[in-house]
């Protein structure tokens, strides 16, 4: 139970975001210093922050961490998950 609530608020409000009818772009200076820094172990967030630093003409920097991710650290099925430790339960 403890460890249901937080993940149930954080998929929720990850549900409600995508609910607006805005992007959120209108009011993003179209020239101008923009960059845009993003971490993508499925490369799921880079397509999304190609597609936000094209749109704003901003400077795309890809964060990459010391030790890469494996695919047993991505494995949502395992308690263990690389991604699941850095959450404070």
């Amino acid at each position: 139970m403890n460890k249901i609530l937080p993940i149930t608020i954080l998929l929720c409000g990850g549900i409600l975001a995508g609910c607006t009818n805005s992007n959120g772009l209108e009011n993003a200076p179209k020239t101008g210093h923009a960059i845009v820094v993003y971490y993508s172990a499925t490369n799921n967030t880079e397509r999304i922050a190609q597609i936000i630093a094209n749109h704003i003409g901003a400077i795309l920097y890809e964060l990459e961490p010391v030790n890469p991710y494996t695919s047993a650290d991505l494995n949502y099925n395992n308690s263990y998950e690389r991604n699941l430790l850095y959450l404070c339960f």
